[in-house]
């Protein structure tokens, strides 16, 4: 790997790594990450990006909501068919 360039993967130990000593440090930087998903979010859903934010978490709840039937119905079918084909019948 080495080739050309040997120093390219060479590991160089921090004389001073930065460290996050103090609690504000990590609230400023969830502040920061907040803001830029903010306007990210803006950039893309325009400004009234929080309705339609609103409107996807309705739609992803209907969507388990629906899995879970879905999966309790498959369930039922599958155990019906166990029991035998006299009780699918009447399922159907």
């Amino acid at each position: 790997m080495a080739g050309a360039r040997p120093n390219l993967f060479k590991w160089n130990r921090q004389t001073n790594p930065r460290t996050h000593s103090s609690r504000s440090d990590v609230q400023d930087w969830i502040k920061r990450v907040e803001r830029a998903s903010s306007e990210a979010a803006r950039e893309v859903f325009g400004n009234n990006y929080q309705s339609v934010l609103e409107q996807v978490h309705v739609d992803d709840d209907a969507l388990v909501e629906g899995k879970a039937a879905l999966l309790i119905h498959i369930a039922l079918y599958e155990l019906l068919i166990l029991l035998g084909s006299n009780h699918l019948l009447c399922y159907i």
